[in-house]
């Protein structure tokens, strides 16, 4: 399903989770939420676990995945809504704002188990599967895990590439690591959502890179 949000349509599946690589069968598609029941105001929720996004302003009887919307009203989204909008309220640091939209980001670095193709060319002591299964190491992406930091947390590189495809202006406001939330508040034009930093970077790790522009 392709979702109008914004001036560029963004595939809200790619914020969801696979069912080779999480049990929870609630992620595996999109969702409708209510945001505000008074106001019959709804929105359409993907997350993958480690990132949601909130696309706002959605009819909840044009969905066709409404049997994930209790669970995304129940387990994920009202954990989360509260401590991001408290954020909000409470007004924030503008110089902890990150421009994704604008980043220049690292080049993809292949993954060192199936050497970029996704699929094994023999077997792999570390995963145990043989040769022409998915590679268990990047997902079958192709890719190896590499992280990047914005001021002072650390992310997926994965995830701010997503970030920086999808969605229409996107930017980030980093959460400091003593608030109790540690979930990182995502805006863009037409939504907002949540994204966790990494506890530690990953051993192919973007300290530095070029950037454009980091606080708006």
């Amino acid at each position: 399903m392709i979702n109008e949000v914004g001036e560029k349509p963004i595939n809200m599946f790619r914020f969801c989770a696979s069912e080779e690589h999480d049990s929870r069968s609630w992620l595996y598609a999109p969702g409708m939420i209510c945001l505000d029941s008074a106001q019959d105001k709804w929105a359409m929720a993907a997350s993958g676990g480690h990132i949601m996004i909130i696309a706002e302003g959605k009819d909840p009887h044009t969905n066709p995945y409404s049997s994930s919307a209790d669970k995304f009203a129940e387990e994920k989204t009202a954990l989360l809504l509260r401590p991001m909008r408290s954020i909000i309220d409470r007004g924030q640091d503008q110089s902890r704002w990150v421009d994704i939209w604008r980043l220049d980001l690292p080049a993809i670095a292949p993954c060192e188990i199936c050497r970029g193709e996704g699929v094994l060319s023999g077997p792999c002591d570390l995963c145990h599967r043989h040769e022409d299964e998915d590679c268990h190491k990047c997902k079958a992406t192709g890719m190896a895990d590499q992280s990047v930091s914005l001021i002072d947390r650390d992310f997926n590189l994965e995830y701010i590439r997503l970030l920086q495809q999808e969605l229409p202006h996107c930017r980030l406001y980093i959460t400091p690591n003593n608030l109790s939330f540690g979930g990182c508040f995502i805006e863009f034009r037409g939504g907002f959502g949540c994204l966790m930093p990494l506890n530690r970077p990953y051993d192919i790790h973007h300290a530095t890179f070029s950037m454009t522009a980091v606080a708006s």
